[in-house]
């Protein structure tokens, strides 16, 4: 279902914020373009659909559990029309905020009311399902207050040049998978149950900082598109935020390991130091990446060094993997993380050079 997320989202939370962050004065603009990236969505979804339908059928470990995974893509249909993209280039955080928080309230406290065993795991999709229809009714009420927009298919041709657009912003967020996700299902292949759950635990731990510097990042995408003079004190609180969060992790790993993970989880201290490193090199890629680079479109640089380093990662990762397990793991995730961050940092001086 992820791998479908990233899929149908295409990018347009770059591509469409970059665009309504610049022309948000112009409301028939961005009534249009709202269509535009609406059925854009639906185009992409349909593709997803058939795609996911054949692999549940094709493949008997997913026909047996067919009601979760169609309860599943049911709650991606929902998930994937909320206008995110919309309210980050009008910079109204505060909304998408608000909303986000009421759907895990509604989901968390429906899990006590409706999961009573295992067999209604399906129902946990359906419950996400029921919660982002209301979140995109209101959605969709705010911005026609706003924009005073209508649905309206805006043509094939339109949809297709915009696909066409956000193309290279795409493979920049989902080739990485290639290196991320994958390396966690290469160790499930190559290794055992419990070197996964080391390996995953302390992962989700690293992600921690990282989602910090996501977070930091979507506030001010929007923002630096507007106000370039501004990237100065981004970068200098990203890189602090990464260099805290790395520092944080490589000395107190054994500390929040033994507090977080308990004696069973002794292994992932050595993990956690590894990806420790990562951090920072996330935010190298946050800052010269994502609010630099792309915000003056130089998508193309950004695709061409992501497609290297991800296929750089997902190579290294059977070797390292087969000699080191789970340590190899972690190796091969800093490493990917380095090469790109650096290598966003190079790219950054060389554009700079050039302006």
């Amino acid at each position: 279902m992820l791998f479908f997320q990233s899929f149908i989202e295409y990018g347009f939370n770059f591509t469409a914020t970059r665009e309504i962050a610049k022309k948000g004065d112009d409301y028939q603009f961005c009534a249009n373009y709202f269509n535009i990236i609406f059925f854009s969505k639906q185009f992409l979804l349909l593709i997803s659909l058939v795609i996911y339908v054949l692999v549940i059928f094709l493949f008997s470990p997913f026909k047996q559990h067919h009601l979760l995974f169609f309860s599943s893509f049911l709650q991606l249909t929902v998930y994937s029309q909320f206008p995110e993209w919309f309210f980050m280039g009008f910079e109204k955080m505060k909304i998408i905020t608000a909303l986000n928080l009421v759907v895990r309230l509604l989901f968390t406290v429906s899990i006590f009311f409706f999961i009573k065993k295992p067999e209604h795991s399906f129902i946990i999709f359906l419950l996400y399902t029921f919660g982002y229809l209301i979140v995109n009714f209101y959605s969709f009420h705010y911005i026609n207050k706003l924009i005073n927009f209508r649905f309206k298919f805006p043509g094939f041709n339109a949809v297709l040049k915009n696909l066409r657009y956000s193309f290279n912003i795409f493979m920049v967020n989902f080739v990485p998978m290639l290196y991320n996700n994958a390396t966690t299902f290469i160790l499930g292949l190559l290794s055992t149950n419990y070197y996964v759950g080391i390996y995953d635990a302390a992962k989700k731990l690293i992600e921690i900082g990282v989602t910090v510097i996501s977070i930091l990042s979507r506030v001010f995408y929007p923002f630096l598109n507007r106000f370039n003079d501004k990237f100065s004190l981004y970068k200098r609180i990203s890189l602090f935020t990464g260099l805290v969060f790395s520092f944080f992790f490589l000395i107190l790993s054994k500390f929040i390991s033994d507090i977080i993970f308990g004696e069973a989880f002794s292994q992932s201290v050595i993990l956690i130091k590894i990806m420790a490193i990562s951090v920072f090199f996330v935010s190298l890629y946050s800052a010269f990446g994502t609010n630099y680079l792309m915000i003056h479109k130089h998508d193309k640089v950004l695709m061409n060094l992501t497609l290297l380093v991800s296929m750089i990662g997902f190579i290294l990762a059977f070797p390292l993997i087969i000699y080191f397990n789970a340590v190899g793991a972690s190796i091969n995730l800093t490493l990917s993380r380095v090469i790109l961050g650096a290598g966003t940092y190079l790219f950054y001086i060389k554009v700079k050079s050039l302006r």
